[in-house]
């Protein structure tokens, strides 16, 4: 039982009277033994209304509301006890956990560093960190939290290799994330997201066969997942099958409009097939979505050479090569190729 009295040296023992808050606690601690949360919020809530200054009511009143399955008035419980008691860490664990599971990863992640800050050593606090820092997509910091909870536990918990699978994978450390995920998978749990990002993990070691295999297992549960056509068509592409590759790729484009990567590879596969014009629609349109997206601005100058705007090649050429780490030898024998004809026509 959750205990009022002795919850702060600083706060007084009271006799409970009629009609006195500490009365109403005590008819909801019977309500409590009994299963009876609804009775008991109504007694707690009366308890709060002759002392709204006790923290612990809210304490137990937010215990209940958790219990009834009401996960944001039991924040606001807890919020609000903590108002008049603020010191409370397994309060702000408690809060972690809750704003985690309504989906606000910004207080949960600042609820559960505070209780982090009281409880070093707790692994489920590092790995509830981890999964809200994954999901405000912060994931250099939930790898960082990932890697503390595993050296605060000897046998970690299977949904640990999940969420540091998906976190490895959006880091792009591919070869390590599908180990992530196969560990996961292997516990004999089946969640379609894991498997979706496994198949695409692996695709992008290499291991095409097997990560179109992921990815045919869940196909029926991601029919409106632009991504899952895409790397599709990557498949279909690598195996000489443009046309349906094509298919894919404008599949994803209606589900998601907003998708840059789609786009580009839509240019880049109009370019290839001399449709030039339809090409710089599509590139442009990836830039448009995303002003970083390089790639494009290479065909974006290829383009631009075949319709002899040779200042706009070469500017375009510049943009994606002060962009690129690897040299690309092609775009600069281009470059260089421009400079001449701008030479001469000089």
């Amino acid at each position: 039982m959750l205990c009022l009295i002795n919850y702060s040296c600083s706060q007084k023992t009271l006799k409970p009277t009629a009609k006195s808050a500490l009365f109403f606690y005590y008819q909801a601690e019977n309500n409590l033994k009994q299963n009876d949360f609804e009775s008991a919020l109504a007694n707690l809530d009366s308890a709060i209304a002759y002392n709204p200054q006790l923290a612990n009511f809210y304490r137990v009143k937010g215990f209940v509301l958790e219990r009834l399955n009401r996960p944001i008035v039991a924040i606001a419980a807890y919020e609000e006890g903590l108002q008049y008691y603020p010191s409370q860490p397994e309060i702000h664990k408690t809060l972690g956990k809750l704003y985690l599971s309504v989906g606000d990863f910004a207080n949960a992640a600042a609820n559960l560093k505070k209780a982090s800050h009281a409880y070093p050593d707790s692994a489920e606090i590092r790995l509830q960190l981890g999964e809200a820092f994954y999901k405000m997509g912060n994931f250099a910091f939930a790898l960082n939290q990932f890697s503390a909870y595993q050296s605060l536990t000897s046998q970690p918990d299977t949904i640990f290799w999940k969420w540091k699978g998906l976190a490895l994978f959006q880091a792009k450390d591919y070869a390590a994330a599908a180990v992530a995920l196969e560990k996961y998978l292997a516990s004999g749990s089946n969640a379609a997201e894991a498997i979706k990002i496994l198949g695409f993990a692996k695709f992008n070691i290499g291991d095409y066969d097997q990560a179109i295999s992921y990815l045919n297992q869940v196909e029926e549960f991601f029919k409106n997942d632009a991504e899952m056509y895409r790397y599709r068509a990557k498949y279909f592409l690598i195996y000489g099958k443009p046309d349906i590759a094509y298919n894919q790729l404008s599949n994803a484009i209606l589900i998601d409009s907003t998708n840059s990567d789609v786009w580009y590879e839509l240019g880049e596969m109009d370019f290839h097939s001399g449709r030039y014009e339809q090409s710089k629609k599509r590139l442009n349109k990836a830039l448009l979505l995303n002003q970083a997206y390089w790639p494009a601005y290479r065909y974006l100058g290829f383009i631009a050479e075949k319709e002899k705007a040779l200042k706009k090649a070469e500017a375009y050429y510049k943009q994606y090569l002060a962009h690129t780490v690897e040299r690309d030898e092609e775009v600069v024998e281009r470059m260089e190729e421009i400079a001449s004809q701008l030479r001469v026509k000089q």
